[in-house]
């Protein structure tokens, strides 16, 4: 719906709770409109630096009308399926009412860190995934971001997951209520946060292939959609499809591969707010670029 040459690099998107919906593209956030009848363009909300170096937004998320992405810079490298070594990275805060921006240094010991999933928590502090955690003692799978000093924007950092309980290249991170569903590697896992806001118990509900990985989820009522592909590199065959797993039993609903067989989905948006058919989905694709929608999928 939206082209690769409009859009590079998309990595995942978001809809705040009016209905508006943005995506991580490179150095770009964007908002996608609509152009009358079935068609859609998009406009550029915003770019990222680093103390004037340009970073690409590997991960971003909502809360009610206010934008939080991760802006990270990289050199390029072969040590990971995305093909990027980070340097440094940074917290944007984006209120899309008074179209205020503020930005700051993610903290965090050493450079192995690309956030990519991210939801917000019930209490506003935020967690994001590590793409590139090792499974090594002292690495986190999950960090989590509270925010110190709402009116200066400064923020702090923890361990939320270990990479140990984790997992390794964990990816897409979706809260609800009180569960956090979590993608690492090939398995989607479930989460119930306590009452401080903690991890209390994680819960495999599926593994697919080691061959393949899942990338970021949406929540449906009944399971969850979430975006796999044949892990590069790794995997002898081409996958590309969106997967639904049920909630309750771990159990494969459906599988629907992805119409054009070079689209790799990185990410995996329900629709709200009459931008886009109901119930449709929004996949946006990593390594190729654009926007793609999926409807029917019920059936």
């Amino acid at each position: 719906i939206v082209s690769s040459d409009d859009m590079p690099s998309t990595e995942n998107g978001t809809f705040t709770e009016n209905g508006r919906f943005f995506v991580a593209g490179g150095p770009f956030i964007y908002e996608v409109k609509s152009a009358g009848g079935e068609a859609y363009r998009q406009e550029v909300l915003i770019s990222g630096n680093i103390s004037g170096q340009p970073c690409i937004f590997t991960g971003l998320t909502s809360t009610d009308n206010t934008l939080y992405a991760a802006c990270t810079v990289v050199i390029p490298t072969d040590e990971n399926a995305l093909g990027l070594k980070p340097i440094s990275a940074s917290l944007y805060r984006i209120d899309l009412d008074s179209e205020e921006v503020d930005s700051a240094l993610l903290p965090y010991s050493n450079e192995n860190i690309i956030p990519n999933g991210m939801a917000v928590m019930a209490n506003g502090d935020i967690l994001f995934s590590n793409f590139v955690a090792d499974i090594i003692p002292g690495e986190a799978s999950i960090m989590r971001v509270s925010i110190i000093d709402n009116a200066n924007f400064e923020i702090e950092s923890s361990d939320w997951l270990s990479a140990e309980e984790g997992g390794k290249a964990p990816n897409g991170l979706q809260i609800e209520g009180n569960t956090l569903y979590f993608a690492s590697g090939n398995t989607l896992s479930k989460i119930i946060i306590d009452e401080d806001g903690e991890a209390e118990s994680i819960e495999k509900l599926y593994s697919t292939i080691f061959t393949n990985i899942f990338d970021d989820l949406a929540i449906l009522e009944d399971s969850i959609a979430v975006a796999e592909i044949s892990n590069p590199g790794v995997s002898p065959v081409d996958v590309q499809k969106i997967t639904f797993i049920d909630k309750q039993t771990g159990k494969v609903v459906r599988s629907i591969p992805m119409p054009d067989k070079t689209t790799k989905p990185s990410s995996v948006s329900l629709a709200k707010g009459g931008l886009f058919p109901d119930e449709a989905l929004i996949i946006t694709d990593y390594f190729n670029g654009g926007l793609y929608m999926l409807t029917g999928y019920e059936n």
